[in-house]
């Protein structure tokens, strides 16, 4: 894990356990989603993504963090969450052009 540190120490990478692979992604929803429809695909679902590794009493109040901010999300549709779960699909362009003849 030593080799992750030269990149974040201060995220704390060092905490991914034996991981021999990590993914870091610094896109905003906003910034995602334009991505995503300027390449054809259409947003399914947006929401939080909850990822902590947590056990015992830390995964209790790491539950209720997250429930305070998928409410927050859901009154605001705005992500202040450390993640981003977003799922899309691929447009199928020639049933676009089909429905538009009809």
């Amino acid at each position: 894990m030593k080799r992750y540190r030269q990149f974040s120490p201060k995220l704390g990478l060092s905490r991914a356990g034996d991981a021999a692979e990590i993914h870091l992604s610094h896109f905003t929803p906003v910034v995602l989603r334009r991505l995503l429809e300027k390449n054809g695909f259409s947003i399914v679902r947006e929401s939080l993504d909850p990822f902590y590794p947590s056990h015992g009493f830390k995964w209790v109040l790491q539950s209720i963090r997250y429930a305070v901010f998928r409410l927050l999300f859901a009154i605001w549709r705005s992500n202040h969450y450390e993640t981003i779960w977003m799922v899309s699909e691929k447009v199928d362009l020639k049933l676009d052009e089909t429905e538009q003849e009809a």
